[in-house]
């Protein structure tokens, strides 16, 4: 009713992200890495944003080049550190725009 639109954002999940994070699991629980899909959850909101025409801004593939060693969570905690926090507000910023650019 103001005039906004609504803009998905997905957030990712350390172990998503954090590849040392991810083979520490794998190990202590003698899992097969290949059974899992790190980035499933995106694939499912991005398949559903682009059925329902939903803009959606996916932070995995900018958190997983930036912190794919660590430095973007909090210790032993799912949030995002001042780092994280930082990153994701730079890419939302940058995307908005992007959407918001007339088109060429």
């Amino acid at each position: 009713r103001m005039g906004s639109d609504y803009v998905l954002v997905i957030h990712p999940d350390q172990l998503q992200v954090e590849d040392a994070l991810f083979r520490q699991l794998v190990e202590y629980y003698d899992l097969d890495a290949k059974d899992y899909d790190r980035a499933l959850p995106q694939g499912f909101l991005l398949d559903y944003c682009a059925q329902k025409q939903i803009r959606c801004i996916d932070l995995l593939p900018v958190f997983r080049t930036a912190g794919a060693q660590g430095g973007l969570y909090l210790p032993r905690d799912t949030h995002y550190n001042e780092a994280g926090n930082r990153l994701a507000a730079e890419h939302i910023l940058a995307e908005l725009n992007r959407m918001q650019a007339p088109a060429e």
